[in-house]
């Protein structure tokens, strides 16, 4: 994946006196990412967009896990058409747990939601989210090649697989899936994480829970 440096952090001084401002510049700030960097190099939302074409360059975002969480936030933010007042944009994320700058989460006027305590785990706490699926993608190369198949879709922790991963557990050929992402007529869609297909394992688990 091509190295990019890191995103300029947003003029806060500016921002949290703005009281109504653009939903994308609002998820932005979610994300601790400049607004304004990310308007002039339009390669920063196009990426996490998934928007963006691999034939240009390749990816610009090296950070998987922020697309999909980018992804996800324009999902559910998408009721708020182009523009959104600061606050309220603050207190919904605060209600849907989102992790925010310290410096955005002021101003939210909500409590934070309980935090749920994880189980205990016996893997390194140390280990990010982007290492733990990369290490896992590797593991999974390895076994393909040894003709050995993916492990069973109970034992994931992973939100999202690559098409490989999604047929093997839906006993379909990968062809089927990418089939079902160009026309979108399939039971699951998948969403797009730097030009590459990402199934929800959540999805693939409904449908086999229906079998």
């Amino acid at each position: 994946m091509k190295k990019v440096e890191p995103y300029c952090a947003p003029d806060w001084d500016a921002w949290l006196y703005a009281p109504e401002i653009n939903t994308l510049d609002a998820l932005c700030l979610s994300m601790n990412i400049c607004p304004q960097e990310a308007h002039q190099d339009y390669g920063i939302l196009d990426a996490m967009r998934g928007d963006e074409d691999e034939g240009f360059g390749g990816p610009r975002v090296a950070d998987i896990e922020a697309a999909v969480t980018f992804q996800k936030r324009l999902f559910v933010t998408r009721h708020y058409g182009k523009r959104v007042k600061l606050v309220e944009f603050v207190n919904f994320a605060r209600k849907l747990g989102w992790e925010m700058p310290a410096q955005l989460a002021q101003l939210a006027t909500v409590p934070p939601p309980a935090k749920v305590v994880e189980p205990a785990s016996d893997e390194p706490s140390s280990l990010s989210a982007p290492v733990k699926d990369a290490e896992r993608s590797a593991a999974e190369a390895a076994t393909r090649a040894a003709g050995t198949p993916f492990g069973p879709i109970e034992n994931e922790t992973r939100s999202h697989v690559d098409t490989a991963c999604a047929a093997f557990w839906l006993n379909r050929k990968e062809q089927t899936l990418r089939g079902w992402a160009s026309k979108e007529n399939g039971p699951i869609r998948p969403i797009k994480v730097n030009g590459r297909n990402a199934w929800a394992v959540a999805d693939i688990r409904r449908i086999l829970s229906r079998r």
